[in-house]
């Protein structure tokens, strides 16, 4: 059984993180999880019922806000159309490499996953501008998006000189593409032999 209590979270994003009413409603919510632990105790397994108590993230009250779209456009790091208003395309780029779809991973055992989801031209141009922070990563398993604009959008004879480039330069134990955006098996089979040749 999952129950979310969220009204706490709204009461003190509007009013406030102390606030009288923030107090009251933690102890509404304090007598709601006891009415339910009472209710499992009564008609339920209560000897054999795990309760786990979580909270998705901390909160402080501010005064001052910082505009995160003016620091970013004072450092060119996104753009205004002939309107004023934000270039999505650029956001989107900036989102797409940077944030969402490039990620890390190291698990307690050790073993380290490198997922890199962004989208290089055979120029070795393109979405990714900031190869430097995969060089020499030394994953054990490094995943990438193979798309057709890594290619010259030639599936059948592929340049694969830039990309055979930047795989190797990670230096990952095992490399899998992990989105290969409608190529098919003998396609990627084309791209692996190239791949070997340079990586």
């Amino acid at each position: 059984m999952f129950v979310k209590m969220c009204d706490l979270d709204t009461v003190r994003h509007k009013l406030g993180v102390d606030s009288d009413t923030a107090k009251l409603q933690l102890e509404k919510h304090d007598c709601e999880l006891g009415v339910l632990m009472e209710s499992i105790r009564r008609y339920g397994d209560f000897e054999h019922t795990n309760f786990v108590v979580m909270g998705d993230h901390g909160q402080t009250d501010v005064s001052q806000v910082l505009n995160f779209n003016r620091a970013f456009q004072n450092a060119g790091l996104q753009r205004l159309d002939e309107n004023g208003k934000l270039d999505f395309y650029q956001l989107y780029r900036w989102i797409y490499e940077r944030e969402i779809m490039n990620m890390k991973i190291t698990t307690d055992e050790g073993f380290t996953l490198l997922i890199w989801n962004s989208e290089m031209q055979a120029d070795g141009q393109g979405f990714e501008s900031r190869p430097y922070f995969y060089r020499d990563a030394n994953p054990d398993l490094f995943m990438y998006q193979v798309a057709g604009a890594s290619f010259d959008y030639d599936r059948r004879n592929p340049n694969c000189q830039h990309m055979g480039e930047w795989i190797a330069s990670v230096k990952g134990r095992t490399a899998l593409p992990e989105h290969q955006q409608h190529f098919s098996y003998d396609e990627l089979d084309a791209v692996a032999e190239k791949f070997s040749d340079i990586c």
